[in-house]
């Protein structure tokens, strides 16, 4: 009986991470990060390509004053929702447009153009979450 109640438990936390994991556009790509993170820095830095099976529904690199790859986990109606790797470590608004950012006292960075508006979010050095609204 034991066992069985042990089974039904751990059925239900994997449920719940699952559910919480779809739920957080913000985990996902904080999981995204420390799965993948490392090994698509060295492949870039190398000159190599993004590795496959990332789960990335899209990637792009954006160039500008500062470069970015921007990774889209997920999208929502007008919205979406991922990470970006910023070689520099600067924030940047979604798809590197020239948006300028406005910076609240935690470090959070909001951007608004023309009725679209988005934030970005420092995960860890080099790589930032986003939302961008439309």
């Amino acid at each position: 009986m034991k066992k069985k109640k042990r089974l039904i438990f751990l059925v239900l936390i994997v449920a719940a991470v699952a559910f919480l994991y779809s739920a957080s556009p913000r985990l996902q790509a904080q999981v995204f990060v420390t799965l993948h993170g490392s090994r698509i820095q060295q492949s870039l830095s190398s000159g190599g390509g993004i590795p496959a099976h990332t789960g990335a529904k899209a990637f792009n690199t954006w160039e500008g004053e500062h470069n970015m790859t921007e990774f889209i986990l997920d999208y929502r109606g007008s919205c979406y929702y991922g990470c970006y790797y910023s070689p520099d470590d600067v924030p940047l608004a979604f798809q590197n447009t020239r948006t300028s950012l406005t910076q609240d006292e935690a470090g959070n960075c909001t951007w608004e153009s023309f009725g679209n508006y988005g934030k970005t979010t420092r995960i860890k050095q080099g790589w930032y979450y986003f939302e961008a609204h439309f």
